[in-house]
């Protein structure tokens, strides 16, 4: 194995760079899996504790590494702004809340069996999540916005 190391970066590799590693190792063999052991000697403690991890929140920690490694900003092409409104049905009046986001988590409906390989449409889904609602007594957040 040749390696270069460009002057003025650390001679060992980053998590990032040992990922993209994996991956070609995976992608120019026959094989399905390997040990990632050099990898997970540069990942914070939790991530080697030996216990089943989250992937998502794993590809979210890797896109944190390469942001801060300059490699390229994920949240240019996975993030947006989220606009919360929320309207009086007495008075009309509005509250506006942005919030940024990186991720939606979207609610699966349950299958009708468990032997059923059910598709879902994504745009069902997203009209679902941002369908409105009706806030009353037991889930209304911001008190100012309804008339008294």
């Amino acid at each position: 194995l040749l390696q270069f190391t460009p002057p003025g970066r650390p001679s060992e590799p980053t998590a990032v760079e040992l990922v993209q590693q994996v991956f070609a190792f995976l992608l120019l063999s026959r094989r399905y899996a390997i040990e990632p052991r050099h990898l997970l000697k540069t990942l914070p403690g939790h991530w080697r504790s030996g216990q089943q991890q989250d992937a998502f929140e794993f590809g979210k920690y890797l896109f944190a590494r390469m942001e801060a490694e300059g490699l390229c900003d994920l949240s240019s092409l996975f993030g947006g702004q989220l606009v919360d409104v929320i309207r009086c049905k007495t008075c009309g009046q509005c509250v506006k809340k942005q919030d940024a986001f990186e991720d939606i988590a979207l609610h699966l409906p349950s299958k009708e069996n468990d032997d059923s390989d059910e598709v879902f449409d994504l745009l069902d889904l997203l009209s679902a999540y941002f369908a409105p609602e009706s806030l009353d007594e037991d889930n209304r957040q911001e008190r100012s916005v309804y008339c008294v």
